[in-house]
C-alpha cells in the first residue's frame, strides 16, 4: 500500500462537492428508472462492458448509498485512499452507469415506443433538476433568484457545472434578463469512451435537467439549447450552447425575449 501523509488521506471542501455532484448526477439516472418503474439495483453484474474490478466496487459502492440526500454519506472517505483518485474511479463509474442505462433503456423498447420513452425521460429530468433547486437552494433568498445573474451562482456550484474539479461553461454573455453559456462539460466534453455513443441524447437530457433547476429559482426563465458541431474547424470535439433569458411580462400578455442567433 502506498505511503501518505494522514492528512492529505481526508477529504477537504473540494473534494465534498466532488462527491455530492457526482451523487446529484447519479440520481438523475435513478429517475430515469424509476419513472419507468425499472428497479435500479443489481446493475453491477449486468454492465458486461466494465471490466476494471475498481469499477464494480464503485458500483457496488453507489446502491448502497442514499441518493436523494443533499448531506451523502461521507464515510466513503474513511479508507486509505486518496479522496482524488476515488472520486476519479467514482466519476467514470457514474457517467458509465448514465450512459449503459440510457442505451439499455433504448435496446429494450420497441421502436414504436421510443418516442413516448424519450417523453417520459425527459419529464423525469426536468423533475430531478426541479427537486435538486429545491433541495439545494429552496431557503436562499428571494433577491438571488429575480436575475440570471444570481441564478447562475447557483447553477456554477451544481452536478452540470463541472465543478469543482474543472470550469464547466464559458460565459457568452450575461446581464439582468439573458445570460450565454457555452458548455465546457457537458456529455460531448466527457473523456470516457463509454458516452460517445449516446452524448446527444444525454446532453438534451441533461438540459431538460437544467430546465427543471431554472424553473424552481424562477418560473420566468425559458432556456433554449443548441448544439455546436467544431470538430473539421478546430478538431475539437462538439460544444454546446445554453441561452437563457426571462419572460418579458406586458399587462395583457407574457412573451419570451427574442433568443440569440448562435
Amino acid at each position: 500500500m502506498r505511503e501518505q501523509p494522514w492528512n492529505q488521506r481526508r477529504g477537504s471542501h473540494y473534494h465534498y462537492q466532488w462527491y455530492r455532484n457526482l451523487l446529484e448526477l447519479h440520481t438523475l439516472t435513478n429517475r430515469w428508472l424509476e419513472a419507468l418503474h425499472i428497479d435500479p439495483k443489481g446493475r453491477a453484474h449486468q454492465i458486461k462492458r466494465v471490466t476494471a474490478p475498481q469499477l464494480h466496487d464503485m458500483i457496488e459502492i453507489l446502491e448502497h448509498i442514499t441518493l436523494r440526500s443533499v448531506k451523502p454519506d461521507l464515510k466513503i472517505f474513511l479508507n486509505d485512499k486518496d479522496p482524488s483518485e476515488l472520486l476519479a474511479q467514482l466519476d467514470h463509474t457514474v457517467w458509465i452507469i448514465q450512459s449503459w442505462t440510457y442505451m439499455n433503456l433504448l435496446e429494450r423498447t420497441p421502436q414504436k415506443e421510443k418516442d413516448a420513452v424519450r417523453n417520459i425521460l425527459e419529464q423525469a429530468s426536468w423533475k430531478a433538476g426541479r427537486q435538486s433547486a429545491h433541495d439545494l437552494w429552496g431557503e436562499a433568498d428571494d433577491e438571488l433568484k429575480k436575475n440570471l445573474r444570481g441564478i447562475l451562482l447557483t447553477f456554477q456550484e451544481g452536478p452540470l457545472s463541472g465543478a469543482p474539479k474543472k470550469k464547466g461553461y464559458l460565459i457568452k454573455r450575461v446581464i439582468e434578463n439573458e445570460l450565454q453559456l457555452e458548455l465546457l462539460h457537458c456529455p460531448h466534453q466527457i473523456p470516457y469512451y463509454e458516452v460517445r455513443p449516446v452524448a446527444d441524447e444525454l446532453c438534451d437530457l441533461h438540459c431538460h435537467w437544467t430546465r427543471g433547476f431554472a424553473y424552481a429559482l424562477n418560473t420566468q426563465i425559458v432556456i433554449d439549447y443548441k448544439p455546436l458541431d467544431r470538430t473539421q474547424e478546430t478538431g475539437y470535439p462538439q460544444y454546446c450552447h445554453l441561452h437563457w433569458s426571462l419572460k418579458k411580462k406586458t399587462k395583457h400578455l407574457t412573451e419570451t425575449l427574442p433568443s440569440f442567433n448562435f
